[in-house]
């Protein structure tokens, strides 16, 4: 795997993540508007499913630098 290809799927997996992240928020958002929740809950909420999103992408980069390691 070249460094370009490296980085693009680093990239992609960036991306991916960002984009759980800001539907999580949204769908906080939702069930805040909705009063299904208080506003802590949803705070700690998606801070705990960001910090579980940068540890699961942070892996997965380290594996794909593994993988172009091997190559």
């Amino acid at each position: 795997m070249t460094n370009e290809e490296r980085l693009k799927k680093q990239l992609d997996r960036n991306w991916l993540s960002l984009s759980r992240i800001v539907n999580t928020a949204m769908n906080l958002d939702n069930s805040l508007d909705e009063g299904a929740i208080d506003t802590e809950f949803a705070f700690t909420a998606l801070l705990e499913f960001v910090k579980q999103e940068y540890l699961n992408n942070t892996v997965d980069c380290l594996k794909i630098e593994e993988e172009t390691d091997n190559d």
